[in-house]
């Protein structure tokens, strides 16, 4: 009986999180000492499941049948103290946003893809074997060393590129140096 009730609450989360586009839906199984402590009122509520939105939560309280008895809007500490009473049994949520150090860390690796690949043909072309492969970095400052290039410092075990420099057509040009 209660696999049945979890496969329609779970049905209940999936459709809630398409339609109204929550930031995260959660399917909780809750005490019912826990029920009474923070939501006074209910008793006999098994599950809640809990829409989570930027200002406030809204949580369906459902019996141990799967049967809805209301909801409400709560803030997000009276949420967040009974959630950490109840047994999270499902969860939706959507993607984070990345951060800026995300973002620069995944816009390095692609320049060391870039130049992995570059130094791989070079390697070719001089049948040359290079043993030690740089690591290549991203500056968001200029470079103001005297054995700055172009934008582009070498040393035997780092390169370091000018954040400006990356979209031009020339890094290649660059980068083969």
């Amino acid at each position: 009986m209660e696999r049945q009730v979890l496969v329609a609450l779970r049905k209940f989360v999936d459709d809630e999180f398409k339609t109204k586009k929550p930031l995260s839906v959660e399917l909780l199984k809750i005490k019912n000492s826990t029920i009474i402590k923070h939501f006074k009122k209910l008793r006999g509520v098994t599950f809640i499941v809990a829409e989570t939105y930027k200002d406030y939560v809204r949580i369906y309280f459902f019996l141990p049948q799967g049967m809805l008895l209301g909801a409400d809007n709560f803030p997000h500490e009276k949420y967040e103290k009974a959630r950490k009473e109840a047994r999270l049994l499902y969860r939706l949520a959507k993607p984070e946003e990345p951060t800026e150090a995300d973002l620069y860390l995944e816009a390095t690796e692609q320049v060391f893809k870039k130049y992995t690949k570059i130094l791989k043909r070079v390697q070719r072309t001089l049948n040359l074997k290079i043993l030690n492969n740089p690591v290549v970095f991203i500056s968001k400052t200029p470079l103001n060393e005297e054995n700055s290039l172009f934008g582009t410092t070498r040393t035997e075990e780092r390169v370091i590129f000018e954040e400006k420099y990356i979209d031009m057509p020339l890094i290649e040009g660059l980068m083969i140096r």
